[in-house]
């Protein structure tokens, strides 16, 4: 379930900002952390095409879940024609 959270408008945002997140990034092979975002990172350009293409199904899924989760707590409606 996505995170809610709010940015206080300030001196660089007019208005209050909200956003939202899947889950709190614990750090580098912590129990609960999200790894696939280590993995996505690639930081040693070394990690393999198949893992790679997991830790991407991983986020797609995630944002499948997710942004509906959003548009409905938001009340925004999602459109039904094409773009």
């Amino acid at each position: 379930m996505p995170i809610y959270f709010q940015v206080i408008r300030n001196n660089f945002l007019r208005l209050n900002t909200v956003g939202y997140f899947h889950c709190y990034y614990t750090g580098y092979g912590q129990l609960g952390n999200p790894e696939y975002l280590n993995t996505l990172k690639n930081t040693f350009n070394n990690t393999g095409i198949l893992k790679l293409k997991q830790a991407r199904n991983k986020v797609v899924d995630i944002l499948l879940n997710d942004i509906p989760r959003v548009l409905e707590d938001t009340g925004i409606e999602e459109k039904k024609e094409l773009v």
